[in-house]
This record gives structure tokens, C-alpha cells and sequence, in this order.
């Protein structure tokens, strides 16, 4: 059976049961209640999506330290992060809780990513394939003809978590609210959270806290990969030649979450 055809079939008996916890009944536009205590619950965990360099280790940590799990795939209860598009696997998994997505600026993360390959971290362990002479050249040969077209799709990556009721968290308003951001992510998990475990969890999160081994990491990361953080770096970074290349490859994207073109 194709993922098309199980899709078609939501509308029939028992599809609803079926699905994952974390992702919402289309006739009651709401989720199936977790445990208070799901923190003690074996084989659980929360997930969320986005794209690489969209900020998903940053966000695990914090929502790691406001609910006081852990990161690590473990028989505990953790919180990881997957870069896969919606499939059967993911909607019926009994044992995601909660899910959300994470957006970014495409712009910001094709120079995020630049850097990342650029980092010492990053050429300790990488294959010498991935090495290019300015961002023009990695735009064109690894973002666009490698990266997007064989491994991740930027475009539609999200969209099945959004049907299915996954809240959006933007990255820029992680940098600019991260206190209201989080609570509303919260607010709709139907989670109480107090508002001192998120400043805290901001505070422990923050990149030169990660930077220096603090948060909460799936791995000891190497201080390169938590870079400058913020937004808007592209507008200096970008050759215009790449500008005008995303402004019309990437526009339907742009334009579907609301950044200026």
C-alpha cells in the first residue's frame, strides 16, 4: 500500500486510534491526552523536525531542560529530532507524545551550513569531498544539487507534520521570544511548564553556555557548531548571484511562511 493510499484512508474507522499521540484527530482538532507523570514513562518521547542548521540541537536542549528529560534515546523518556519527511512509521508510532517543527530562513541556513562544513569541528570527521572554494560554489553543488534534491527537500520537509496538527516554531522567533515562544509551544502540548524552568532552560541553552558543553547534547559537540546564532546574516554573506538564484528557486518557500523576498 502506498503512503498516498494510507492517507486517503484517514477518513475511515479506526485511523484515528491509530495515530501517534502527538498528532491531532482531523474531526476533533485535538490530541490524545499523555500522562502527568510521563516523564517516568518507559519507551516515550517527543520529536521534532526540521531542517539541518535550522536550529534542532539548540531547541532540544531547551525543551530537554524544561521538562527535565533527557536528549539520549534511552527507555526513559527523551527528546530528538528528525530531518525525515512524514511517513506510516511516524504517524502511528504509539510512543511520540508530542511533536513540533521547526522553520528557519532558508538564506540564514544555507550560511549556516557554509560555516558548519567550513568548522573545525566538521573537518576532523568529514570526507575531503566536501570542500569548496566560497559559498557561491557550495550553494550550487552540495545545497542545491545534493542536499535538497537527494537527502533532505527543503520545500516540503514540514507539510505532513502541519496537517496533522504540529505546531510551527521559526527560528527567529526563538532568537528574538524565547521565553513566549516556548511558552505557547507548551501551551499547546497541553504541558505546564513554569515560567522560571524556561528562563532557566534559555539560560543553560544559550550558545555560549552549549559552546561550553552546558545544555543538553546528544553528543559532546564540538564548540564550532554552535557559531554566532541570530538571523539576517545572509543580507552580508549571500553574493548576489546566490540572492537572485534562491529568491526564485526558493520562493514558493519564502513566501509560504512569510519571509520577505
Amino acid at each position: 500500500m502506498t503512503e498516498k493510499s494510507i492517507f486517503n484512508k484517514y477518513h475511515q474507522s479506526n485511523f484515528e486510534n491509530k495515530l501517534s499521540p502527538s498528532f491531532f484527530n482531523k474531526h476533533t482538532l485535538s490530541y490524545k491526552p499523555i500522562a502527568e507523570n510521563f516523564r517516568k514513562k518507559k519507551n516515550v518521547k517527543f520529536l521534532t523536525v526540521g531542517f539541518p542548521k535550522s536550529g534542532n540541537v539548540w531547541l532540544n536542549s531547551m525543551i530537554a531542560e524544561c521538562l527535565e528529560i533527557d536528549v539520549k534515546p534511552s527507555h526513559n523518556c527523551f527528546v530528538t529530532f528528525t530531518h525525515s519527511n512524514l511517513n506510516t512509521a511516524i504517524l502511528f508510532d504509539q510512543s511520540i507524545l508530542r511533536g513540533a517543527c521547526l522553520i528557519r530562513d532558508c538564506r540564514d541556513v544555507i550560511v549556516s551550513y557554509y560555516h558548519y562544513i567550513e568548522s573545525e569541528g566538521f573537518r576532523a570527521n568529514a570526507s575531503r569531498n566536501f570542500s569548496y572554494r566560497n559559498i557561491k560554489e557550495f550553494y550550487f553543488d552540495f545545497f542545491v544539487n545534493y542536499l535538497d534534491k537527494y537527502v533532505v527537500n527543503l520545500e516540503n520537509l514540514i507539510d505532513g507534520y502541519v496537517e496533522f496538527g504540529w505546531p510551527i516554531l521559526r527560528y527567529e522567533s526563538l532568537v528574538d521570544e524565547p521565553n513566549e515562544t516556548l511558552k505557547i509551544l507548551f501551551d499547546r502540548w497541553n504541558i505546564n511548564v513554569t515560567e522560571k524552568k524556561i528562563i532557566n532552560a534559555i539560560k543553560n541553552s544559550s550558545l555560549k553556555s552549549m559552546r561550553k558543553g552546558g545544555g543538553k547534547q546528544l553528543i559532546k559537540t564540538h564548540k564550532s557548531h554552535f557559531r554566532k546564532g541570530g538571523y539576517g546574516q545572509y543580507k552580508k554573506e549571500l553574493p548576489a548571484r546566490v540572492l537572485k538564484d534562491v529568491s526564485v528557486r526558493y520562493k514558493n518557500y519564502l513566501e509560504k511562511w512569510g519571509y520577505d523576498i
